[in-house]
C-alpha cells in the first residue's frame, strides 16, 4: 500500500474512532464477537486487563494488510500508536477473550499467508499481525477447536444461552441422545474431533451443576457441533469457577 493510500486508512480509522461513542452497539450474540481462534502467552498468566496484554506484546508491528506495509506498533501499556497520528489508540475490551482466572487472549478472525487479522473491535476492519512476529514474543495460536479440546475444558450450553443437541455421530442426521439446555448438563471433550464436530462425555445431574447440591442422573458418550459452520463457538466454559 503506498503512502496515500495508508495515510487514507489512518484517516479512516481515526474518523470511526472518533464516532464510536455516537453508534449504538448491538447485544452481543453467542457467536458474533468471538472470532474464530485465540492468540495467548502459553507461558504465563496475563491478568484480565488491556494493558496487561499490551506490555507483553509491546513493539508487535502492525499492518493495514497481508504483506501491506506497517501502519504502526503496540506500545506497552499506553496502546496502539499508528504511523501516520500522533494518538494513542486504547485497544478495546472485546477484541480480549478470558479463557482463566482474569487471564485474557487476543481474539482473531482470519489467517492467511503467515498473518492474522485481529482488533475487530478497535479498528472497523481490523488489523494484521505477522505469525513470526508472534513466534517471536513466544505467544501461541489455535483454533476454537483446537483450544478448547486440547485445554479440556469443561462445558456447559446455558453459557452462551443455546440449546445443543448430543449425537450418536459427527453430522446432525445422526441419533439425537439428548438435548442439553440448561446448567443440569457438563460436557467434556474426549479429544476427538471431525470437521466442526467433537466427541464429547455429558453428565446430566440433577440440579444445577454449580449448586453443589445435586446427584448425578445420567451419563452419555456422544458428537456434538462444537463450532458453527464460520468457526465460532457453540460452547464455553466458567473461567471464574461457577
Amino acid at each position: 500500500m503506498n503512502t496515500f493510500l495508508s495515510c487514507r486508512f489512518c484517516l479512516f480509522l481515526l474518523c470511526f474512532l472518533i464516532c464510536i461513542p455516537h453508534i449504538a452497539h448491538s447485544q452481543e450474540t453467542h457467536f458474533e464477537n468471538w472470532g474464530i481462534g485465540l492468540i495467548f502467552d502459553p507461558n504465563q498468566d496475563v491478568e484480565g486487563h488491556v494493558g496487561a496484554i499490551a506490555e507483553t506484546l509491546s513493539g508487535l508491528v502492525l499492518f493495514d494488510d497481508v504483506d501491506g506495509a506497517p501502519i504502526g506498533k503496540i506500545l506497552g501499556t499506553e496502546g496502539i500508536q499508528l504511523s501516520c497520528e500522533k494518538q494513542v489508540i486504547q485497544t478495546d475490551p472485546k477484541d480480549l477473550r478470558e479463557y482463566g482466572y482474569e487471564i485474557n487472549g487476543l481474539m482473531y478472525w482470519e489467517e492467511r499467508s503467515g498473518y492474522f487479522r485481529i482488533l475487530n473491535h478497535t479498528f472497523p476492519e481490523g488489523i494484521w499481525i505477522r505469525k513470526s512476529e508472534l513466534i517471536h514474543y513466544q505467544w501461541k495460536t489455535q483454533s476454537w477447536m483446537d483450544f478448547i479440546c486440547q485445554n479440556s475444558l469443561y462445558l456447559y450450553p446455558e453459557r452462551l444461552g443455546i440449546s445443543m443437541n448430543l449425537r450418536a455421530g459427527p453430522r446432525a442426521s445422526a441419533a439425537l441422545l439428548v438435548t442439553m439446555h440448561d446448567d443440569h448438563f457438563q460436557i467434556h471433550p474426549t479429544g476427538k474431533t471431525n470437521g466442526l464436530w467433537a466427541e464429547v462425555k455429558v453428565d446430566k445431574y440433577s440440579g444445577a451443576y454449580c449448586s453443589g447440591e445435586t446427584d448425578l442422573e445420567k451419563s452419555w458418550t456422544g458428537w456434538v457441533k462444537l463450532l458453527d459452520d464460520k468457526g465460532h463457538p457453540n460452547l464455553w466454559t466458567y473461567t471464574r469457577g461457577c
